[in-house]
């Protein structure tokens, strides 16, 4: 009778259905959801504060055919909706 439950508990362990690998499962499914919503409350947040980005700008010069390539600094403006958005969402 205990070696029958031993297997059967064996080939639930390889086949992935044991109670402690669902469990892990679920566990890791709440981490990384746990990681997703830090990410979306960081990126609002910087939407509603504002930010500096750079952005490369390209010329060429048909010319010599040259090409020559500018980093240029730019703030990105707060956004309005995103602080509402943001006061609705994370703070209480």
């Amino acid at each position: 009778m205990e070696k029958k439950l031993i297997i059967k508990k064996f080939i639930l362990i390889i086949k992935g259905e044991s109670p402690f690998l669902k469990y892990r499962k679920k566990v890791i499914n709440m981490e990384d959801r746990a990681k997703s919503v830090m990410q979306i409350e960081k990126s609002i947040f910087k939407a509603a504060t504002g930010y500096e980005y750079e952005e490369s700008e390209i010329k060429a010069n048909k010319k010599d055919n040259t090409t020559e390539v500018k980093k240029v600094k730019k703030h990105k403006q707060p956004d309005v909706r995103a602080a509402i958005a943001y006061l609705n969402l994370f703070c209480e």
